[in-house]
């Protein structure tokens, strides 16, 4: 059973909530709190949930320190936020925070639970605009060589970076940990097979990966995939 906490002031948004995620099989909201404080107090003396859900009402500034919070009480949670339209550039914190994945205020039953099923299985997910608009900045920034703004972005100014700035580029922006394993032996022109050997995976666990890494780069297949290798050159 996959336990799950909320928190949300809005009294309407966080019942919806709960009753989204009660309506999945093996989940289960275990509270759903109107503030912070009583969340922490909770977590403090509780066993550790499998998923905590931040709502809209906070500011962008109050739920990304609250999601870094919760992630240095509990790392082994999954914390999701819930952004409004209105949030595309609410992702630049995630290399900060570490956060799991991003849900949509207004989005269908159908897409909410099964964002929350791909979280809870590891993989990161967040709305196509937000990634896209996290990746052309990260890309403008390399162009431009452009260290410092850089470094703010990906919160890493007291890292100083002495290795190609591209790699960072690729490391901390879209992918997981797991998907950039993946996504570095695809630029090699590795197989699924080669790659799920030499990971130890099953073939069709490394074929969903990179289904999710063509999608987060906009394109179809290995092709076109080489042709941004080329295009980068």
């Amino acid at each position: 059973m996959q336990n799950v906490v909320i928190v949300e002031h809005s009294t309407l948004f966080r019942e919806m909530i709960s009753n989204m995620i009660n309506d999945m099989e093996n989940f289960h909201v275990l509270e759903a709190f109107d503030n912070e404080a009583k969340a922490i107090q909770f977590l403090e003396i509780s066993n550790i949930p499998s998923l905590c859900i931040i709502g809209t009402y906070l500011s962008k500034e109050d739920r990304i320190a609250f999601a870094k919070q919760l992630k240095a009480m509990q790392p082994l949670m999954k914390v999701v936020l819930v952004a409004s339209d209105k949030d595309d550039d609410a992702i630049e914190a995630f290399p900060s925070t570490n956060l799991d994945g991003y849900l949509v205020a207004d989005m269908g039953l159908g897409d909410f639970q099964s964002i929350i099923r791909l979280v809870m299985d590891g993989m990161f997910v967040a709305p196509q605009t937000m990634i896209q608009q996290y990746v052309n900045k990260l890309h403008y920034i390399a162009t431009h060589e452009d260290r410092d703004q850089l470094k703010h972005l990906l919160m890493l100014e007291d890292v100083e970076l002495n290795i190609d700035i591209e790699e960072i580029v690729l490391q901390k922006s879209i992918f997981t940990d797991r998907e950039f394993q993946i996504f570095r032996l695809l630029r090699k022109g590795w197989s699924n097979k080669m790659i799920a050997n030499e990971i130890n995976l099953k073939e069709g666990t490394v074929k969903n990966y990179v289904s999710i890494i063509y999608k987060k780069l906009e394109i179809k297949n290995r092709d076109e995939l080489m042709q941004l290798e080329s295009a980068n050159v």
